[in-house]
């Protein structure tokens, strides 16, 4: 599975109009777009987000060291 941004948009310094979140997998593509009309993210998918990379780290990490 990848993960990735498209910024629309923004240049120079400037933020992004538009910002979308691809999701690819080995038969599907989800895209998203993850901006609101003002052009900010969702506090609560961003804190979503950083709990999935805790969760995904963790799970790491308890596989080294229990393998």
């Amino acid at each position: 599975m990848i993960l990735t941004l498209k910024h629309y948009g923004g240049s120079n310094g400037k933020p992004a109009n538009i910002i979308e979140l691809l999701v690819t997998g080995y038969n599907s593509m989800i895209l998203e777009e993850i901006t609101k009309l003002d052009g900010t993210v969702d506090k609560c998918l961003i804190y979503s987000l950083k709990g999935i990379v805790n969760d995904l780290e963790k799970q790491n990490e308890l596989i080294k060291e229990n393998g």
